[in-house]
């Protein structure tokens, strides 16, 4: 069977900050309200005809997926919200792209007067849809980079429970965009630890490997830091 991926691009940023990926009781926009980005990822089980629309593109926000293997694809740049691919169903792959200049004031037509430079995205995911007793998904984040002597270590993969009754649990996905960096200055080792991974020069791709487990919903929102 072929493995697809998740494949992120964003912008370049360098920061300690972020905390390890832990299970939240959140609720986007009220315990942590602001301009966000959604991206709703609908899991299509084989043989399903998915109501996937051809308006792929600026504003879309929802994606469609196999509850198997897949990978999604991150771009940050221009100023717009973009899914120029929402459907992974036939080949595993989805991209996305996330506004590097963001809009955060309008005039009374709703076009944008003034924009802020998001320097990152704090990033928070939930699994929805229909409950069950095993569902989940795995986000693994991987990279590939110029070989430059150094030494590249991602976070380790998370997985998101299945939705079961009750209120959904949000989780903090942030740091799987942080990687530390292990290289040899005069034959001492030295590591720069939770560096932002688009802000990483020998950067070459990023995605995640999502593994999907019976989900039908998982939702994901970006926040921009400015």
């Amino acid at each position: 069977m072929k493995k697809t991926h998740f494949m992120v691009i964003m912008v370049l940023m360098s920061t300690s900050l972020f905390a390890i990926p832990q299970a939240l009781s959140l609720k986007p926009g009220v315990d942590f309200s602001g301009i966000h980005f959604n991206l709703n990822v609908h899991g299509v089980p084989v043989g399903i005809s998915k109501p996937v629309p051809d308006d792929s593109g600026i504003g879309r926000h929802s994606v469609f997926v196999p509850l198997s293997n897949y990978n999604l694809s991150i771009a940050m740049m221009g100023n717009e919200w973009q899914v120029p691919d929402c459907d992974a169903t036939e080949d595993g792959e989805l991209s996305i792209i996330l506004p590097k200049e963001v809009a955060v004031e309008w005039d009374e037509y709703g076009v944008p007067t003034k924009y802020k430079t998001a320097k990152a995205y704090n990033v928070y995911v939930v699994c929805l849809g229909k409950p069950s007793s095993d569902s989940n998904v795995v986000l693994d984040p991987k990279a590939t980079f110029v070989d430059d002597g150094k030494v590249y270590y991602l976070k380790e993969k998370i997985t998101i429970t299945g939705h079961r009754k009750g209120q959904p649990t949000w989780y903090n996905a942030t740091s799987l965009f942080l990687v530390d960096i292990e290289e040899t200055i005069d034959g001492s080792t030295i590591t720069t630890p939770d560096q932002w991974i688009f802000d990483v020069e020998s950067l070459l791709n990023y995605w995640w490997d999502v593994t999907n487990s019976g989900v039908r919903l998982m939702q994901v929102r970006f926040y921009p830091i400015f």
